[in-house]
């Protein structure tokens, strides 16, 4: 460190303070200074007061004089006139001297000279300048022969001495001034000397540290700062230094070096999860094995899962193929690790299988002893499984020397135990969703979406092949009651019994679906209305004399509603087909139901005048812009705040409000859904504008709707006039219309989620195209089919595991997700507890006209 390390520019000064030596120097030039300025200023005001002080003393004397003197020359017999010639005549002389001597008689009105014949008393006068005295003039014995009307002892006249202080003043700043500058290069010069050696010092003190410091490379050499006790001349550093060889030890016993991050770095690498890993996953420890050794030896990983009750599999990869005296001897080791585990049984783990992999046959490994293999063996076994149903994992690797990577390796057993659990789970939970996309969990046939399709396939071949077929939609009479009375777990039980009856009175080509709730659609290939009609015969007579016990005892009796229709007598498309067969449902119903429902001319003819007015009713609405936004808030399950609303479309009539499943299909069909929700949109985003909502939105939207462009265009216009931020937009996708072009979706979606959009795919697991927007597109939120979230209190385990794989699935990619059909407490408790973000339903609020705002959680 050295002096001409400081600038000394227009910064300079500032510079050079903010070090120590710097600080020292200009402090103690900067101290002398204001100290001389200091002494400067006490003694000027000293010597002001000293020479105030002497000039009183003088004028006191000069006025006793003058007075003495006019005193003795009155008593001479002068006149007034000769006195004042006599004061004139020593003018002169008092100027000299800066004196004035003024002789006031009693005709005088000043009030400082007023002061003095009332009194008869002197006092002095100061200012900034001059010093005043007053002295009286009193009448004695001899002055009464002049001034016979006065009394002995009264007030003749006042002398006043007035002396100016200015050049006396002036004399001594003048000399003290010019004595300090004479002294001044003695202090600052001593100042300087002074900091100089104190900086000589710390500089020694402060370089012999610094050379300690810089002689350190890697966490060891810390212990030169621990084990050289090193004078730094001053206390106050030498405790400095203290605190720093505790640092410097404490860092030594939590750092770790570069080498050894990087490598742990270069192994974490290695246990990303992708897409391709869910596949296979003992393919992906296979390959995770051979990766591994690029960083460090090692010749096994083993692992350890619970299945199906108390059995427990254990998957053991070796990295090259072993001798069987080495399987066994890890076989052994690996149970006396696992007897200390807790997870034996009276001293034997219940119904181990063991499995061996080699991931490279062609080579051997070296024979292991059992020293070896328990020296080299880290493992890490749980009490309880976690995700995957894993309990335990370890690696064998050679790291004798080196304690530090050996801490390593035991320190990523936790991540590899839930890398290779999470694999296997995720494996697990995608093969079950690829089932269960198409099945109904709780009476697993076919869901409503499978059927639409199945249902569109066939009027395709029937067209293909000239054939009939028929359709048939079944309704259970007076289901909610059954629900009411005897509780939703014999509900479902009553639902799952009737589906098997039904299932028993199909061939097996015939096509069985739950379509929602407590209602069944039948596809009958090949089968025209006698056919059709013999089929529900038997459905209604099966089920009719059919009971199931309930809870109590008592028996109850299933009775259903049936309607029929028949391709192409009825209908020509599959949409059109559906609704016959669905009303002749409605029919039987209000015929006194357990009946079947055949369509006659007479009804199909009204089926469709309905359609038709249907038809003129929306485009009425259309036209008088009668389409009305209804809200259902969504509520975040753990805050239990309402966080958004989903816009739902209604259509006013005068009479009623006409909900969105009574006309959106015809909207479809009709090519106007398009518009009608650009108008649902507007008047939205106008409320949402005039009431400051800060929320989010949902809006559905088909994809279809995604990609008119003028369609999109437009609401970016609705966003910017209402002021409405993107970012709190969501758009849901549903699978109403299917989407054969992905890739031009897909474009659209990106170029909203640029401007900031949300999406979220509705209905998520009820078929296989939520799987395709999740994988192509850049999904926020995922929203849980509704019939997976009713279900859930049921005792079947299905719908649970399905909930927890999407939730699984969905925290593993990033999406939020939203259980739909929350409809009472206990099911919005299940929810929660499986970790699903927020919740929309009957329990949290009903569509309506107002919007849902925020209410915190209550403490």
């Amino acid at each position: 460190m050295h002096y001409s390390n400081y600038k000394m520019g227009v910064d300079g000064g500032y510079s050079g303070m903010k070090s120590l030596k710097g600080f020292l120097l200009y402090g103690a030039i900067i101290g002398t200074v204001i100290m001389l300025v200091l002494i400067y200023a006490g003694v000027s005001i000293g010597y002001t007061r000293y020479v105030t002080n002497q000039t009183i003393e003088r004028a006191e004397v000069m006025a006793e004089l003058t007075v003495n003197s006019l005193n003795q020359l009155m008593n001479d017999g002068w006149t007034r006139q000769e006195l004042e010639l006599f004061l004139e005549g020593n003018e002169k002389n008092y100027k000299e001297k800066n004196l004035t001597v003024t002789y006031y008689d009693r005709q005088t009105r000043k009030r400082e000279v007023v002061e003095v014949f009332e009194n008869a008393k002197p006092y002095n006068l100061l200012d900034n300048d001059s010093v005043s005295y007053f002295y009286p003039m009193k009448m004695d014995s001899q002055c009464l022969t002049c001034h016979s009307s006065l009394q002995e002892g009264e007030v003749l006249g006042v002398v006043k001495v007035t002396e100016d202080l200015t050049p006396s003043k002036r004399v001594g700043t003048r000399d003290t001034l010019l004595f300090l500058l004479f002294l001044l290069p003695f202090p600052i010069g001593g100042a300087f000397l002074i900091s100089r050696i104190l900086i000589g010092r710390i500089e020694r003190s402060i370089s012999e540290l610094q050379n300690r410091i810089k002689r350190i490379n890697k966490t060891d050499d810390l212990k030169l700062l621990e084990m050289n006790n090193i004078d730094l001349a001053f206390e106050e550093i030498n405790l400095l230094y203290s605190e720093l060889k505790k640092l410097a030890k404490l860092i030594r016993s939590i750092s770790v070096d570069k080498d050894i991050l990087e490598f742990e770095v270069k192994l974490m690498e290695k246990f990303i999860i992708t897409s391709e890993v869910v596949k296979d996953w003992k393919e992906h420890v296979n390959i995770l094995l051979v990766e591994i050794n690029k960083i460090m030896e090692v010749h096994l990983i083993f692992s350890l899962f619970k299945v199906d009750g108390e059995d427990y599999v254990l998957e053991v990869f070796w990295l090259h193929t072993p001798e069987e005296k080495t399987k066994e001897l890890l076989e052994r080791v690996i149970k006396e690790k696992l007897a200390k585990s807790h997870l034996y049984v009276e001293n034997e783990l219940v119904n181990l299988h063991i499995s061996h992999n080699i991931v490279l046959p062609d080579k051997r490994l070296p024979d292991l002893d059992e020293e070896s293999i328990n020296f080299q063996t880290k493992s890490l076994f749980l009490d309880t499984p976690r995700i995957g149903g894993i309990v335990g994992i370890g690696v064998s690797s050679s790291f004798s020397g080196d304690t530090t990577r050996a801490l390593v390796v035991e320190g990523i057993l936790t991540t590899l135990l839930n890398v290779i659990g999470s694999v296997k789970a995720v494996y697990k939970y995608t093969k079950e969703l690829e089932y269960f996309a198409t099945r109904d969990p709780l009476t697993n046939l076919y869901t409503q979406r499978v059927f639409w399709e199945l249902l569109n396939y066939e009027v395709s071949r029937a067209n293909r092949h000239n054939y009939k077929f028929s359709v048939i939609v079944i309704d259970l009479d007076d289901f909610k009651l059954v629900n009411d009375i005897y509780g939703h777990l014999f509900g479902d039980k009553f639902l799952q019994e009737t589906s098997q009856m039904i299932k028993g009175c199909l061939r097996n080509d015939d096509i069985l679906a739950r379509y929602g709730g407590d209602e069944y659609t039948i596809i009958l290939p090949y089968a025209a209305q006698e056919q059709a009609f013999f089929v529900a015969e038997r459905i209604l007579n099966e089920l009719k004399n059919h009971t199931i016990d309930s809870p109590n005892n008592t028996s109850v009796k299933v009775s259903p509603s049936i309607g029929v229709a028949v391709y192409p007598d009825h209908a020509d498309d599959a949409k059109n087909l559906f609704l016959i067969a669905d009303n002749m449902m409605y029919k039987a119903k209000s015929l006194g139901k357990s009946q079947i429902g055949l369509p006659s001319s007479d009804d199909i003819m009204e089926i469709f005048k309905t359609i038709k007015d249907k038809n003129t009713l929306i485009l009425e609405a259309l036209e008088e812009n009668k389409i009305v936004p209804y809200f259902q808030p969504i509520k975040d399950t753990q805050t239990e705040e309402i966080i958004a609303n989903e816009v739902l479309m209604r259509i006013d009539l005068p009479e009623q409000v006409m909900v969105a499943s009574d006309f959106i299909e015809i909207a479809e069909s009709m090519g106007i859904i398009s518009k009608l929700d650009y108008m649902l949109i507007e008047k939205a985003f106008e409320k949402v504008n005039k009431e400051n909502y800060q929320g989010m939105l949902f809006l559905n939207l088909s994809p279809k709707a995604l990609i008119v462009n003028d369609f999109l265009q437009n609401v970016r216009k609705l966003v910017e006039k209402y002021r409405i931020n993107p970012q709190k937009i969501v758009f849901e996708i549903t699978e109403r219309d299917t989407v054969k072009n992905l890739s031009m979706l897909s474009k659209f979606v990106l170029e909203l989620k640029h401007e900031g959009f949300k999406f979220a795919v509705d209905d998520f697991g009820s078929g296989f195209s939520s799987f395709q927007y999740i994988k192509r597109l850049p999904i926020d939120y995922l929203k849980i089919e509704g019939d997976f979230i009713r279900s859930l209190p049921a005792e079947e385990d299905i719908d649970r595991a399905i909930v927890m794989s999407i939730v699984t699935l969905a925290q593993g990619m990033g999406i939020t997700t939203i259980a739909e059909f929350v409809e009472d407490t206990e099911v919005y408790q299940l929810i929660s507890e499986l970790g699903i973000d927020y919740a929309q339903g009957y329990h949290v609020g009903r569509p309506s006209p107002k919007l849902g705002v925020r209410h915190p959680k209550r403490t």
